[in-house]
C-alpha cells in the first residue's frame, strides 16, 4: 500500500469529531475555522474546533493557506489515478 493510501486509511482511525471535520473540508473545499463553524457546527465551541483543525494540520491531513489575508485550511491531496470518488464511498463515510 502506498503512503498516500496509508494516509487515507488512517482517516478511519481519527476520532469522530476530527474525522467529521476532515470530511466536511474535503467535500466543501478550502475554508476558515469561522466558515466551518457557520456552515457545519455552530453548537461546538470555537476553541474545540481550533484544536481539531490543528490536530489535522500536525498529522498532515490538512495544511494552512492564506487567501485574501484570511487563514483557510486545505486538505492535503491524496494522489489518485485521475478519477472521482464514487458516491457510494461518500455515503459510507457520511454514515461513519
Amino acid at each position: 500500500m502506498s503512503s498516500d493510501n496509508s494516509q487515507f486509511a488512517g482517516i478511519f482511525d481519527l476520532s469522530d469529531p476530527i474525522r467529521d471535520i476532515y470530511l466536511s473540508v474535503m467535500k466543501s473545499g478550502d475554508m476558515s475555522i469561522k466558515e466551518f463553524i457557520e456552515r457545519e457546527s455552530p453548537e461546538i465551541e470555537e476553541m474545540e474546533i481550533k484544536i481539531y483543525f490543528n490536530i489535522l494540520v500536525r498529522q498532515g491531513y490538512m495544511k494552512k493557506i492564506k487567501v485574501d489575508n484570511m487563514i483557510k485550511y486545505r486538505i492535503n491531496s491524496i494522489k489518485r489515478k485521475n478519477r472521482d470518488v464514487p458516491n457510494e464511498i461518500w455515503d459510507l463515510l457520511d454514515d461513519s
